[in-house]
């Protein structure tokens, strides 16, 4: 048996601009539902990680404004906001997918807690004959990148992909500094130092490349991660059939 780890940034599916990006979320589902009519891909297994994107963020703000200011409510919050975005995937998918989206109700403090939470439902799972299993979120304090390291280091699995609104990771931001030079690739300990300070508290809603929290867990497991647009659309169907696609690759 193979798994496949697959996040997707909540940006994408929930971009700045609107609500849903439906045309993607039906793309994605479409392509998922024929590579699964070929039965002899059943035993390549999907693990699909769906962030929570401006959908999140609109209700994290829609808090503040009511005049809460608790972090970790705030979290709460925006681990909801995943849950609804990955429950969409998992209906669109229901034939192929596993009934329950992993996370739903677990909002853990810290890892142990919420590794404990889902490992029943994650088993479950893996005791099946369904191909596919949606995740949303689960861990105050981290993003649904966090997520698919930890379910990838779970299986033995060291590559992860992940589709973003962004093609690569950059020397600085692209949205600052039109001259900014894509990076194809990059170690977990230059990221860090790239991106900010090492071991900073992933705040509620905040949108990195891969959040530092999820960096130190996947540098400490020496786990792999492809970073590449989810605008391009031939790059799912690519990842499904374990073709390579252009973006950025982060490792030890």
């Amino acid at each position: 048996m193979e798994y496949l780890v697959i996040k997707l940034g909540g940006s994408v599916i929930s971009p700045k601009e609107g609500l849903l990006n439906e045309d993607l979320v039906n793309s994605y589902c479409k392509e998922i539902v024929e590579f699964y009519q070929d039965k002899e891909n059943l035993s390549r297994r999907l693990i699909l990680v769906v962030g929570g994107g401006n959908i999140s963020r609109e209700y994290r703000d829609a808090a503040k404004r009511c005049h809460e200011d608790s972090d970790s409510d705030l979290h709460k919050i925006g681990i909801a906001a995943t849950w609804l975005n990955a429950e969409l995937f998992r209906s669109i998918l229901s034939d192929i997918a596993h009934p329950l989206v992993l996370g739903v109700g677990a909002y853990a403090e810290d890892r142990k807690e919420g590794e404990s939470r889902i490992t029943k439902y994650f088993e479950d799972w893996l005791s099946s004959n369904t191909p596919v299993l949606v995740c949303g979120g689960f861990l105050n304090g981290a993003s649904t990148d966090y997520n698919a390291f930890l379910l990838a280091s779970k299986i033995g699995v060291n590559n992860v992909y992940k589709l973003s609104n962004i093609p690569y990771i950059y020397n600085s931001d692209p949205k600052e500094n039109p001259t900014a030079v894509p990076i194809e690739d990059i170690s977990w300990v230059d990221y860090e130092t790239l991106v900010g300070e090492k071991g900073i508290i992933h705040k509620p809603g905040a949108n990195l490349p891969i959040d530092l929290f999820a960096a130190d867990f996947a540098k400490n497991n020496n786990i792999k991660c492809l970073l590449g647009a989810a605008e391009k659309k031939e790059n799912f169907p690519m990842i499904l059939r374990g073709k390579r696609i252009d973006g950025t690759l982060i490792h030890v």
